[in-house]
């Protein structure tokens, strides 16, 4: 495989890391709408399909294991399956099961299930997760799937990455040891950690997978 920078011959590859590569569309800009989305379509399942596909190869994570754990009704259902608490949770497009839902508890929440796709020019927006009120709901809850969950009291936010079978996690101090002062809320499998304090480890691990200094076959996703 040759690019504008360096050529790889595929037969050498023994690992790959894998993290929001550029859109297939960018380089079919100019080209009217129709045959740009079939160009982009025969890169993704012409050059992605070789490259999701190297005989071998560690993948972390693998291209068809990063959308699978990005979807948050598997996340929640996952985190139940292994003993995590969960916030009570609805996935509806029925105003009256929303509304029903927001009477049942105290402050309910919305948010995305995946972001915002980018507007004709390009720009990327965002919808952040808030608070939301019954008498907000109306008929536009029936256009699309909604995520709705009962909000959870905090004392803060803890976040943990994992890295193959290493776990870096930035926690509080003090109360939290019972089991119930934790909740899952989600998991990103893509997640940023370049200003996290223990950035520099994150890499060194990261780089250990990679070079195959751990055992594969608990590392590679599935």
């Amino acid at each position: 495989m040759r690019t504008a920078s360096r050529e790889v011959e595929l037969g050498e590859v023994t690992a790959v890391y894998y993290r929001r590569p550029t859109p297939y569309a960018a380089r079919f800009g100019h080209l009217p709408a129709q045959q740009r989305d079939f160009a982009a379509a025969e890169a993704r399942r012409g050059l992605g399909g070789i490259l999701n596909a190297l005989h071998g190869v560690l993948y972390v994570n693998h291209p068809y294991a990063v959308p699978q754990a990005d979807f948050k009704p598997v996340q929640l259902q996952r985190f139940a399956e292994v003993g995590l608490q969960i916030p009570p949770t609805l996935v509806a497009n029925d105003v009256q099961a929303a509304r029903k839902f927001a009477a049942d508890h105290e402050h309910i929440i919305y948010k995305t299930f995946r972001g915002l796709p980018r507007s004709e020019d390009g720009h990327i927006g965002a919808i952040w997760a808030q608070r939301v009120e019954p008498d907000d709901f109306d008929g536009s809850v029936a256009v699309t799937a909604h995520l709705f969950q009962a909000e959870i009291p905090k004392t803060g936010d803890v976040r943990v990455t994992v890295v193959g079978r290493r776990v870096f996690a930035f926690a509080l101090t003090g109360d939290g040891d019972a089991p119930e002062h934790w909740t899952a809320i989600e998991c990103n499998p893509n997640g940023q950690w370049g200003w996290l304090p223990d950035a520099q480890a994150i890499t060194n691990a990261f780089a250990d997978i990679l070079s195959r200094k751990e055992t594969a076959g608990h590392d590679r996703a599935r």
